[in-house]
Order: structure tokens, then sequence, then C-alpha cells
């Protein structure tokens, strides 16, 4: 058997894609022997991985995060400087309320500006919808990632992975994340087209059921 985990990539890529977005692969994690992978190695490599992509992702957004809190900042304070020049006539009234609301919308800012928590879709077949147990996040316990597995060994694609790739999409001009993030499982050139077509062709055939339907036509529950 081989060594079950050979290389984690942690530098991040950058790829673009069409219509202004790009594609981030913030965790690549190549080599690893998916098809002879017990549960307990899954949940523990899994779960090393979800807390380096949080971690990475986190550093890669904080200076946006840190230039939007600035800007709240402003924005919040140039609104409270205006408020006290047509409530007071006094400097000395207005500059305590100026102050006083500055200690509150810092404090504020500070909630703003943090949210930067991910999850990840894990999804394991191709299908309309995810389960449940497969929406990943850094905290995520062991029964859930038990769960997760559990879900991944009934995939006819699990006995073809040899890794898997943290992922999301941005905008050109941001880091953040804009869609649902998603791992994808890493497998041969010939697998993964193959993934991609059948899951390209359910899509359709969806989208061409929905066409199908007269507007205003009910289309079931």
């Amino acid at each position: 058997m081989q060594p079950l985990i050979n290389y984690v990539r942690e530098a991040v890529q950058i790829d673009k894609t069409s219509k202004g977005y790009r594609t981030v692969t913030i965790l690549r994690h190549e080599d690893i022997d998916i098809p002879n992978l017990s549960k307990e190695e899954f949940i523990r490599l899994m779960k090393e991985d979800l807390q380096k992509a949080q971690a990475e992702y986190s550093k890669l957004v904080a200076p946006e995060n840190e230039r939007s809190k600035q800007r709240y900042i402003e924005y919040r304070l140039n609104d409270a400087r205006n408020f006290a020049e047509r409530k007071w006539k006094t400097e000395r009234k207005r500059q305590e309320y100026i102050k006083n609301a500055e200690e509150r919308i810092r404090k504020e800012a500070e909630r703003f500006g943090s949210s930067d928590d991910m999850f990840w879709d894990f999804k394991p077949h191709v299908d309309n919808g995810i389960p449940g147990v497969c929406i990943l996040r850094a905290d995520t316990g062991d029964n859930q990632l038990a769960r997760c597995y559990e879900e991944w060994v009934t995939s006819k694609w699990w006995k073809k992975g040899t890794g898997w790739a943290f992922k999301y999409e941005c905008r050109d001009k941001s880091l953040i994340s804009c869609f649902r993030p998603w791992i994808d499982l890493l497998m041969d050139e010939s697998s993964t087209a193959e993934r991609k077509r059948e899951q390209q062709n359910l899509d359709q055939a969806i989208a061409d059921w929905y066409a199908s339907v007269p507007s205003g036509g009910y289309t079931g529950d």
C-alpha cells in the first residue's frame, strides 16, 4: 500500500475563468490512496485540511476585510459628525457625542469585518443535490465526517480518487468567495472529464425539462 499522504500543496493557485470571475485553489492534497482510505484516516486527513484551508482563506482575505472595515468606520463616523453639527451648537457637546459614537462604531466594525468562515461542498454523486453531511467546515466534528465518508464510499468515483482540492470562485478584483465553495475529488483526466460530462448532461436535462413546462404551469412538489 502506498503512503497515505505524499504531497500537500498549500500555495494558492488562481485561474481566470469567464465573465469576470476567477477560480481559487486554496489547498491541493495529492497522492492519497483514496480507494484504501479507512474511515479513521479520512477523518484525520480531512479535518487537518479543512483547518488549513480555513486558515489560508482567512489570511488571504484579511487585507480586503480590513479595508472594508475602515470604510465602514469612516462612513459611520462621517454620519456621526454631521449629526453632531446639526444637533448641538457647542463644540464640547459635539465632541462628546462623536467620541462616544466612535467607540460604539469601532466595536461594531470588529464584527462587521470578521466574517470569513468558509464551508465546502464535497459532493459524492452526480445529481441535483448534496447530502447535508457532505457540507464541511473547519469545525466539523468526527461524527459528521464519518457520515460524509460513508456517503462517499458508495460513490463510483471514490475508487478513482487520488486526492482532493479546495476551491472557490471570486470576482476579478477580489479574493472573497462569491458562490458556494467546493472540494474537488482529484482523479485521472479521463475520469474527471467523464464526471464533468455527466453533470453537464444532467444539468442540461433539468434545464430542458423546465423549459418545456408552460409558463405558470405546475412542475410538481
